[in-house]
């Protein structure tokens, strides 16, 4: 019964989230003053991943916790 539950609650989320959000080729309008702040990370030379933001499109690295290692931000906090 659990197993039924579980499965359940997976299909409802994967429902969830595939009708959430826009089509990949909808454009994201933002007005004109508008800041767009992004969290992530970027693949660098030798295929790494690095940490780091992206700012209405300008993009700042972080540094990794380990330089041979695989890198990101999963979310970020702005005050204001």
């Amino acid at each position: 019964m659990k197993k039924k539950h579980f499965l359940l609650g997976q299909l409802l989320l994967l429902i969830w989230y595939l009708t959430s959000f826009p089509s990949p080729d909808t454009a994201l309008e933002l007005e004109e003053e508008s800041v767009l702040y992004v969290a992530g990370g970027s693949t660098d030379s030798a295929g790494l991943l690095i940490p780091g933001y992206w700012i209405s499109g300008a993009w700042t690295a972080l540094p990794s916790l380990d330089a041979g290692q695989n890198s990101f931000v999963n979310g970020m906090l702005l005050v204001s």
